[in-house]
């Protein structure tokens, strides 16, 4: 289509109704002449970029502001159409019907070639407007990366694991449960516990400052771990004469207890931002702690097979952050996002407080779930050959092609709808299939090569990979009901893969329960 001759008024001194007449009346049209770009000279990229200089600046101011373009005298109704389709927001609301836009004119097949995916966001954690305070978030790289899928059989890459998997002696000489965990909760964190609960009773009043020493406060956390064991209904209980316990009423006086309950704090509350600041930190009061623990957790060698699911940290108490999962044995309480090996150790961990979602230069931002796996995954060692295993919430394919960039590999369940163009059956047609019947898909994209496995068990299975496929098939027993035996099928080598090493954060979750 040619490029099109446009009059635009000056709006900055007009009123609506004014706008109006001008619009549809007869004026004329004098102000500023400009030429608009055809559709084929622009990139849906690039669009935006066209209208950053010169003439085609105050095309962009006027869009911004009113999107009121009136078609010069004498040109064709094909040029109003380029204009319309140039413009993001109809003008059915002031034009009436006959002036309605084509709201159709992103999704014609000429504007979406075959076996081309953008990189969409993904369903993620859900808050309101404070997804990132605490800096600038990169523009979403929606580069076009195609993908061609075909029926090939999958050859899987080297994977032989070069990660140092040896515990360091300081670890190694540790033995008895107090001594892991003094490992983790050293003088360090003790120390400054201490100093900012004094802190906290001088700014409270500082007549009557408050001060604690590091024994005196393993002794109260002790006694929270066998309260979270040994349960009354009431904290003053264990301290009664009739029902008290001698362990802990030998070790601290109630009052002192409650008194230490009372100002007990981790961080300085007068460097708190404030809750208009953007940079202002929802877990200012707890980041101390969390920052010490996720350092001692990463001082531990990694395992080779990793998995990165989400846990619920109980908790009865009212707050904006608390989530509700009915797939944890534990329902109610604050979300976080861990990494864990299949032993049930947590190398890394995150809080879901609604602003976590940040991306640092040189990674992408390909969505806010995927993106959790991005972020977890920092500490994790390049080309070692370490494997990651994550459910379909968090699984996309830029996902499984920026982790093979790392030299990470990984598996994950998927939605259907995040791989189009995959060469696997429809739903419909694999429930009229066998149980243990499987199907497999291979594609590439950036050399990556990535594969699709569908398998029918008590419903249709669908994982994604990029270092291992359907082959070598296995064998699993299911119970048939009809028969009222239990036969053999087929199992494809990913599924077989993936259920060996997903667990581990149901394992954690079972070890704290």
């Amino acid at each position: 289509m040619a490029s099109s001759s446009y009059i635009i008024k000056d709006i900055d001194k007009l009123t609506d109704d004014q706008i109006l007449e001008e619009l549809f009346g007869d004026s004329e049209q004098t102000e500023l002449t400009f030429t608009i770009p055809a559709d084929s000279d622009l990139d849906s990229s690039d669009e935006d970029e066209s209208a950053q200089g010169g003439e085609n600046q105050i095309f962009s101011k006027m869009k911004l502001r009113s999107k009121n373009v009136v078609q010069a005298e004498g040109e064709e109704d094909e040029s109003h159409e380029n204009i319309q389709e140039l413009n993001p927001e109809p003008l059915s609301h002031r034009a009436g019907p006959s002036h309605q836009a084509n709201p159709s004119h992103r999704a014609g097949p000429s504007c979406q070639p075959e076996n081309i995916q953008e990189v969409d966001p993904q369903p993620g954690p859900s808050h309101q407007g404070d997804t990132l305070h605490q800096q600038p978030r990169p523009t979403r790289n929606t580069q076009r990366r195609t993908t061609n899928w075909e029926g090939k059989e999958f050859v899987p890459p080297d994977i032989q694991f070069t990660g140092e998997t040896l515990l360091p002696e300081e670890i190694m000489q540790l033995e008895t449960p107090y001594q892991f965990f003094s490992y983790f909760f050293n003088e360090e964190l003790l120390v400054k516990i201490c100093e900012q609960t004094l802190l906290y009773s001088v700014q409270k009043d500082p007549a009557h400052p408050f001060e604690i020493q590091p024994n005196l406060l393993k002794k109260y956390i002790g006694i929270l771990i066998f309260m979270s064991i040994v349960k009354m209904n009431n904290v003053r209980n264990y301290w009664s004469k009739n029902i008290g316990h001698p362990l802990v009423m030998n070790v601290m006086g109630v009052n002192k207890f409650e008194e230490i309950k009372k100002n007990l704090h981790l961080n300085d509350n007068s460097t708190a931002l404030p809750v208009t600041d953007p940079n202002h930190d929802r877990l200012h009061k707890i980041r101390p702690v969390i920052d010490h623990l996720r350092k001692k957790f990463d001082s531990v060698p990694k395992e080779e097979n990793l998995s990165v699911d989400e846990q619920i940290c109980a908790t009865k108490v009212r707050h904006y952050m608390k989530q509700y999962n009915p797939m944890k044995p534990h329902k109610w309480g604050f979300k976080v996002f861990v990494l864990s090996g299949i032993s049930g150790f947590a190398y890394n961990f995150e809080f879901y407080s609604g602003q976590e979602n940040v991306v640092l230069p040189g990674e992408p931002d390909i969505g806010a779930s995927a993106n959790v796996v991005v972020r977890l995954a920092r500490s994790v060692p390049r080309n070692k050959h370490f494997k990651i295993y994550f459910d379909n919430w968090y699984t996309n394919l830029p996902l499984l092609v920026y982790l093979e960039q790392e030299g990470i590999h990984s598996i994950g369940t998927i939605r259907r709808n995040r791989f189009p163009g995959i060469s696997i059956p429809a739903e419909k047609d694999l429930k009229k299939e066998p149980r243990g019947t499987s199907h497999e898909s291979v594609g590439s994209v950036d050399n990556i090569n990535v594969v699709v496995v569908s398998w029918n068990d008590n419903k249709n299975v669908l994982l994604a990979s990029t270092f291992v496929g359907e082959q070598p098939l296995g064998k699993c027993k299911r119970y048939v009901a009809a028969k009222k035996e239990k036969i053999e099928i087929p199992r494809p080598a990913i599924v077989q893969e993936y259920v060996k090493f997903m667990g581990g954060v149901d394992l954690l979750d079972s070890l704290i329960g």
